[in-house]
């Protein structure tokens, strides 16, 4: 043996056990500057890198902090039992799973399918630990894993709160732009308070998708939203709808509220300007936005003529041409600024 398993094999038990309890104390010190490279030698003879996987990681040091309190003999009140105890609770607290309205509000809620698997196998929670877990629809509750099979977990409902949705209710019709840029609108999208997401399927569009490909499309967003609500604490799902033709768009989803569309000509105003003259003439800010960002190159001139005489009002985003994907999240960044503060 050589290097640092030398030394370790060289020391008396007494002064391992002190060894092992200080590197339990700084895998369980998520301040400790050391602990994003910090490496903890199993007794199984596995090394776990703290780095590449920390729920991973905690449920290992859970089951190594319970052995070495069963050598060492610390009192459940005991500094080592109280931290970690405080760091259970605060990595808990990020895990938000979704479950179905119905199934949220009963006495005995179930995650299942895909949930359960996230929950029980990848950030390996099990019975004791408390997790959130809302229904997309405002509300959420905190509940505690009372018992698990290979497919389930059973909770315990211990808080049920709802949330009010925001203020202004924000769509965004969404040209389709190439690659995977369109994940990340739909991820910020999420973040930044939109209520519903219309992907548009326009004449200068790259990616035209059939009807199979829309549906598996409008799957796939659906759950990227989902990922999104579940990171950034939103407890009111966005619906991605079907991908459509902006003509289409008009005539099924008939929008209220103020319209805006991005645009770059000429006629075209800044968002707040166009907001207070919403806001001279009825009296109040609107309720209802939807905003129409176009794809690489813009909408075309007749897409444009057809938005306008359904309504919409041409709005600037400044002097310096936007990629489609900065177009959404800077119209959405400005509008919930002048809106959702209005609350």
């Amino acid at each position: 043996m050589r290097g640092k398993k030398k030394r370790i094999a060289a020391l008396e038990s007494d002064d391992f056990l002190r060894l092992r309890q200080r590197q339990l104390r700084r895998a369980l010190d998520d301040d400790h500057p050391f602990r994003p490279r910090l490496v903890i030698p199993l007794a199984s003879g596995r090394n776990l890198a703290t780095r590449n996987d920390p729920f991973d990681a905690h449920a290992i040091v859970r089951r190594q902090r319970q052995k070495f309190l069963r050598r060492t003999d610390c009192g459940e009140g005991s500094k080592e039992v109280r931290h970690h105890a405080a760091f259970s609770a605060k990595l808990a607290a990020m895990h938000r799973f979704f479950l179905p309205a119905e199934a949220l509000l009963s006495e005995s809620p179930t995650l299942a399918g895909d949930e359960a698997h996230h929950c029980l196998n990848v950030v390996r929670h099990g019975v004791g630990d408390k997790i959130v877990i809302f229904d997309g629809r405002g509300h959420e509750a905190t509940a505690e894993i009372v018992s698990t099979t290979k497919r389930e977990a059973a909770l315990r409902v211990l808080h049920r709160a709802k949330s009010a949705p925001i203020a202004c209710r924000l769509t965004l019709a969404q040209a389709v732009p190439k690659g995977k840029n369109m994940d990340l609108i739909i991820e910020k999208a999420v973040e930044l308070g939109a209520a519903a997401i219309v992907p548009l399927l326009s004449d200068r569009t790259v990616v035209q998708l059939d009807a199979k490909e829309a549906a598996a499309k409008r799957a796939k967003w659906q759950t990227v939203a989902l990922e999104a609500s579940k990171q950034c604490g939103q407890n009111w799902l966005p619906e991605v709808a079907a991908p459509v033709s902006p003509k289409a768009f008009f005539e099924q989803h008939r929008p209220t509220g103020l319209l805006l569309i991005a645009s770059l000509q000429s006629d075209s105003r800044p968002i707040k300007p166009t907001l207070a003259a919403y806001a001279t003439e009825h009296g109040a800010p609107p309720t209802e936005v939807t905003i129409f960002v176009g794809p690489e190159g813009d909408f075309t001139p007749a897409e444009l003529g057809l938005a306008k005489s359904n309504g919409c009002a041409p709005v600037t985003l400044g002097p310096i041409i936007l990629r489609t994907e900065t177009a959404a999240i800077y119209c959405l960044s400005v509008l919930g600024h002048e809106l959702f503060n209005d609350a």
